[in-house]
C-alpha cells in the first residue's frame, strides 16, 4: 500500500489534475491495490481536518507536493463526551512530512 502511494504521488499528471480550491479539500477517488479504495486529496495551505479516527481501517499517505503537517495520538479518541483534548509530551506525536515523504 505505501509503495502505491509513493508511486501516486510521482505521477505529475495525475497530481496536476487534482482541482485545487483555496478555500477547502477537494479529492479525486482511485483505485487502489487489491480492491481498495485510495484517495488523492489537496488541501489548501493553512487548512485541516480537525481531530478524527479512522478506527480500524488500514491506510498509508504520501505528501505529493507541499508538507502536511500531522498530529497523532497514542491511544484511540472517545466516541462522545469530550470537549478539549491535550497531546502528552513524549507519548503523542506530531511531525511535518516533506514532499515525497508518507507512512503506513
Amino acid at each position: 500500500l505505501l509503495e502505491f502511494v509513493r508511486r501516486t504521488a510521482r505521477d505529475e499528471a495525475l497530481i496536476a489534475s487534482l482541482p485545487l480550491d483555496p478555500e477547502g479539500r477537494t479529492w479525486i477517488r482511485l483505485d487502489g491495490p487489491g480492491g481498495s479504495e485510495a484517495w488523492l486529496i489537496g488541501w489548501p495551505p493553512g487548512t485541516g481536518t480537525g481531530w478524527h479516527d479512522h478506527a480500524d481501517s488500514i491506510g498509508a499517505f504520501t505528501t505529493a507536493a507541499g508538507a502536511l503537517k500531522e498530529h497523532s495520538l497514542a491511544v484511540r479518541l472517545p466516541t462522545d463526551g469530550w470537549k478539549t483534548l491535550e497531546l502528552t509530551d513524549g507519548v503523542d506525536r506530531s511531525r511535518e512530512l516533506a514532499a515525497g515523504q508518507g507512512r503506513a
